[in-house]
């Protein structure tokens, strides 16, 4: 069975509707990422060639894994008969569920397309054997959602090279120098942002919260770019201790004092509150393997996430 005659089948609708359907008394709505279910069937077919020579053999095949209908325990006690009637009974309920998943047609004929509740079912039991993630539930009293999930994967695209371009200085994993390209990439961001949310809104001045550090960083070219009192620091107490602050006060108590107003953290009004506070620091460090700024960049990530849930209610 050649991969072709799989890509045929599954990649003919190229529109799809959500899932809706009623659970517990409430209309429900889940997204469910066809490609990627499409790509696993691809890959099933791949890894069970010997099993497979027609496009039956595959939908029973899957069905049986997925646990679509009766359970084949035993083929030695099934006769032939039962056997072809079993499988036959899951490549039709594996068919009616992708006439409505892939094929996109609307429910007429049980006989023809599945229920959305039953695709959902189905697409759960294959989130969990293949551990692939699919379904995507659409939470409409949130306003933004998916906007506000997009506009993070931005700033999360930006968190996770911010180690390997050295903080926005270099091409990441190389010694190329663009800094540039850092600063386009946060304008386009600024812009989604001021497109998405109207700036009267609390949304867009979150969101300028939010964005403050990477202006810092890469505008000023100042790391961690964390003020007391921010929206990161509020969420995350430890992101502190990366400032230069604790550095200029363990090496020279007399030079912390002297220029204290200027920094960015108060440690305390005297040496032994000082003291304590860079104890904390040292013992933060101490409980990690990582070096500095990776671990900075792991509580950068870590922290937006939370922001995202708190400021949002949106889990990303």
């Amino acid at each position: 069975m050649k991969k072709d005659n799989i890509y045929k089948d599954i990649k003919k609708g190229g529109f799809y509707r959500p899932l809706c359907f009623k659970e517990a008394g409430k209309i429900k709505k889940v997204d469910y990422d066809m490609e990627e279910y499409c790509d696993l069937l691809v890959e099933y077919m791949e890894s069970n060639t010997d099993q497979i020579e027609t496009k039956s053999d595959f939908f029973a095949s899957f069905g049986e894994i997925v646990g679509i209908g009766e359970v084949i325990q035993n083929v030695d006690l099934y006769s032939d008969k039962e056997l072809e009637r079993v499988k036959e009974q899951k490549r039709k309920k594996i068919y009616r569920i992708h006439n409505r998943i892939i094929n996109n047609k609307e429910k007429g004929s049980p006989n023809l397309v599945a229920s959305d509740k039953t695709c959902y079912l189905f697409l759960r039991k294959v989130e969990k054997i293949f551990g692939r993630t699919l379904l995507t539930p659409i939470n409409e009293e949130i306003p933004y959602c998916f906007e506000i999930k997009y506009i993070y994967s931005l700033l999360a695209q930006l968190i996770e090279i911010m180690y390997t371009s050295d903080f926005f200085n270099y091409v990441p994993n190389s010694k190329n120098f663009q800094g540039k390209c850092y600063q386009n990439h946060l304008v386009m961001i600024k812009e989604n942002i001021k497109e998405i949310f109207d700036d009267s809104t609390v949304q867009y001045s979150i969101w300028q919260e939010i964005i403050s550090p990477f202006n810092i960083i890469i505008y000023e070219g100042s790391y961690p770019g964390i003020k007391y009192g921010d929206i990161w620091y509020q969420n995350c107490k430890e992101l502190r201790f990366f400032d230069c602050t604790y550095e200029i006060a363990k090496n020279n108590y007399n030079l912390y004092n002297k220029v204290k107003e200027k920094l960015e953290f108060d440690l305390g009004n005297s040496r032994e509150e000082v003291r304590e506070e860079i104890k904390k620091c040292e013992e933060f460090f101490g409980s990690s393997s990582q070096s500095e700024k990776l671990l900075y960049c792991e509580k950068m990530l870590e922290t937006l996430k939370t922001i995202i849930k708190k400021k949002f209610d949106v889990e990303v």
